[in-house]
Order: structure tokens, then sequence, then C-alpha cells
């Protein structure tokens, strides 16, 4: 037999069957029971923002109707919205089992278990939604899933499920595109973010990968249009003005480069934004303030780029005494960079006894 399931439609859905907006006139003039009633208002009141009177109000319902899945549905959506997933994993568990859960609560559970970081309790659930609903936004949410889980290829096939069955999004765009990108298909990566400043051309972010991949592409001069285009639309997002800077680096035009990292640096002491400025001060020569720099930025250093940087300012600088100390702890971490401070500690001719 088909599985029969109790409906959980969301706050939307529920308000949706009301055509008036006016709280105060919802109800007047229908039929319907008066606990209906008292779920649309509830849901108005949600879809409005006015989070701790839909929850009184969906708290007084299930008061009178004790596991009402459509309130319980919305509640649960609620409290994710307000940082409670616990409560609001208790709100769905009182729905019943998993198998009493619509599509629509099997997502908004997930979504809590997500919020918890625990993606492995929101796998089961999510591909048990697109089970049921082929159609269902929870491709989206899967996508996320795999990659807190690290599974990169699942999550590209969750996220191109979503671009190919859901109505054009723009972060489903965006998701798919950084997974292509990531295991390098990157003219793939770079279409799909150009359907994505199409269908949303006010998208900071869109356009802001977009410029990130043409850089990888070595299409430097649309990196540049398309990371000003993100500029443009936040004058304020210091990633956006850091990036700008590398494309410009990537020109051969440092002066440039260094303004948009002085312009970042009046709003952000970023640890990476000042190494990149340093490193600028250093290829000009400008030791003292390349220092200066790296100094500022050693508190909040614990991958040690900034001290390596400042090793190597101080070596331009004539004081391999006082870079020493800095490269032997940046060996100490390992990796990249410490294999980096290693191969300047044996160019100083220092024993390292590694």
């Amino acid at each position: 037999m088909p599985e029969t399931r109790p409906a959980a439609a969301g706050p939307h859905a529920i308000a949706a069957r009301h055509r008036l907006p006016d709280l105060a006139a919802v109800g007047a003039g229908d039929e319907e029971s008066p606990r209906v009633r008292r779920l649309r208002r509830a849901a108005w009141l949600h879809l409005d923002g006015d989070l701790v009177a839909a929850e009184a109000e969906y708290d007084a319902l299930l008061g009178e109707t004790p596991g009402d899945p459509s309130v319980l549905n919305n509640l649960g959506l609620l409290r994710v919205q307000r940082g409670d997933a616990a409560g609001a994993l208790a709100a769905y568990d009182a729905i019943g089992p998993v198998t009493d859960l619509s599509p629509t609560a099997l997502l908004n559970k997930a979504n809590a278990h997500l919020a918890l970081a625990a993606p492995a309790l929101a796998l089961p659930l999510l591909q048990r939604a697109v089970t049921l609903d082929p159609a269902s936004p929870a491709w989206v949410a899967l996508g996320q899933a795999h990659l807190l889980a690290g599974d990169l290829a699942a999550a590209e096939a969750a996220y191109r499920q979503a671009y190919e069955r859901l109505p054009a999004r723009v972060d489903v765009l965006r998701s798919l595109a950084s997974c292509l990108a990531a295991r390098g298909d990157l003219d793939s990566a770079a279409a799909l973010l150009t359907e994505a400043v199409r269908v949303d051309e006010r998208d900071v972010s869109s356009w802001r990968q977009l410029g990130a991949v043409l850089l990888s592409l070595r299409d430097l001069g649309s990196a540049a249009r398309c990371t000003r285009s993100a500029l443009e639309l936040d004058p304020d997002d210091v990633a956006t003005r850091r990036q700008l800077a590398v494309v410009l680096v990537a020109l051969d035009r440092p002066a440039e480069a260094a303004a948009e990292l002085d312009r970042a640096l009046a709003s952000s002491r970023d640890a990476d934004l000042l190494v990149d400025r340093a490193v600028l001060h250093l290829a000009a020569g400008e030791l003292e303030a390349a220092v200066g720099l790296l100094e500022e930025g050693l508190a909040a250093d614990p991958a040690g780029r900034v001290r390596l940087h400042l090793a190597y300012a101080l070596l331009a600088s004539g004081r391999p005494v006082d870079a020493r100390p800095h490269l032997d702890a940046v060996a100490d971490l390992g990796g990249p960079l410490g294999a980096r401070a290693l191969d300047a500690l044996s160019r100083l001719g220092a024993d390292t006894g590694r």
C-alpha cells in the first residue's frame, strides 16, 4: 500500500490560502473553523517576522491539538530561524517517526541537524525527501550536507539534480560551480556563474566567484571586470576588494593593487590583508613598512603565514638573527609553510636538526 503521511505545510503554503495579508482581517467572513483561522494568523505572523507572537500562537494551538504535524513543522522551522536547533528537533520528533514526515518536514528537520553541524543525521532525511518528491528543494540541502561530510562528488551530484530539477537559483548555480572548480573543470564553472549573473545581475557573490574562476583561467581582463562589478554592488566587501588587488597584481599593476589593499585595511586589519600589503611593500623596497604591518599581524596568525613573511622581511632588511626564531616557529608547524621555512633556514646555514 502507498504510504500515508500527514501534510506538514509550511507557513507560506498556509498563509497563501488566505488572500488578506492584513492580520486583523484574517478569517473575516470565511466559514472555516476558528482553529484554521488561528493557524493562518500564526503563519502570517511567522512570515511577517514576528517570531515571538507566532511561536506563542503555535504553542497555544498545540495545547489544544497536541501532535498536529502542520503546527509542529512550522514551530520547528521558526525555532531554526531563531537559532534554537535543538528545540526545532524536539518539535519534529513530536510529529512522529520519519515515515510520518512529509518532504517539507524532512527538509526542515535536516536543516536543524545541519545547523548543529551533524550532516550524518541530516543525510538520510534528505535522501528520503528527494525520493518522496524528486522536485523537492531538499536537493540543495543534500548538496550542502555532502559538502559538510567531505564528499565532494556526492555534493556535485546533488547540486546537479537541483540545477536540473528546480527553477533557476543563483545559490545552486554558485554551489555547483564551486564543486566543478574544485575538481578542475573551470570552464564549466565559469559557464554556470555566467548563467548566475544573468539570473540575478545584482548578486555580489556570483560576480566575485566568476571573477575568481576567470582569474584561475588567466582571463585577467574579464576577471577584473567581474570583480569590479561585485565591488560596485558592495563597496564595503573586504574579500572582493582583496580579490581585485590579486587580479591587479596579476595584471602587473601593483600600485593600483596597493591602493585597493589600503582601502581594505582602512576597514579591516585582517592578517591576510596585512600580508598582502606587506608583500607589495617588499616588492617596492619599502622594508620598514612591510615589517611594521607584519608585526601587527602576528597576534592573529595561527597558520604561520604572517610569521613566515615577517621572517622574509627581516632577512631582506639584513636582520637574520631576528628572522631565525620566526623561521623556527613556522618550521615547527609543518606543511607547505613549514617546508618554506626549512628551506630558508637551510639557506641561512642553520643547523636545524630536522
